[in-house]
């Protein structure tokens, strides 16, 4: 039978595990990194050489990235959001948000069915009135995640226009 001291000899101590000051972490170096994306992301956008097309496409890169790149970190989302929406006219962020330009849909739609929350929330501030395509994509969305709260949050259960009649009867 093994005594306390035959237990604990100094073999055993060789094998402990490093102090926690000595490991890095993979969420600080993650921080570190999505840090130095958003710093990347101001100084690309705010290139006053930058034709309209070029910081539209830009910015609409920036969009599809914060929306469909898996783990990426909901501290950074608002900053870039911030950096996109003032690299354009609030009248152009706020189309290129509702126009179906990722994929055949929106970036409201592709919020949604990722799951990005605080990219949706970040997205509806700067849309002052859905459009009726908008809200369109929006009900898609709900639908296929199955979504009900928010489909009752964004009251779109009711109709726009004429052409979404048909919507009401699902």
């Amino acid at each position: 039978m093994a005594t306390n001291s035959e237990v604990f000899d100094n073999k055993s101590l060789a094998s402990l595990p490093p102090p926690y000051e000595n490991v890095s972490t993979s969420t600080s170096s993650t921080v570190k990194i999505e840090q130095a994306n958003i710093e990347q992301v101001k100084i690309e956008l705010t290139k006053t050489e930058l034709t309209k097309t070029e910081r539209t496409q830009a910015v609409l890169s920036h969009l599809c990235d914060i929306i469909s790149t898996p783990n990426f970190l909901a501290s950074s989302v608002a900053p870039i959001i911030e950096t996109c929406a003032a690299a354009l006219l609030p009248e152009e962020f706020s189309d290129l948000l509702q126009n179906p330009n990722i994929e055949g849909h929106t970036a409201m739609y592709w919020a949604v069915v990722n799951c990005r929350r605080e990219a949706f929330s970040m997205f509806t501030a700067h849309i002052p009135q859905f459009s009726s395509v908008c809200y369109s994509d929006l009900r898609l969305a709900c639908m296929s995640t199955s979504n009900h709260a928010l489909f009752m949050q964004l009251n779109l259960g009711h109709v726009i226009n004429s052409k979404d009649e048909s919507l009401r009867h699902f």
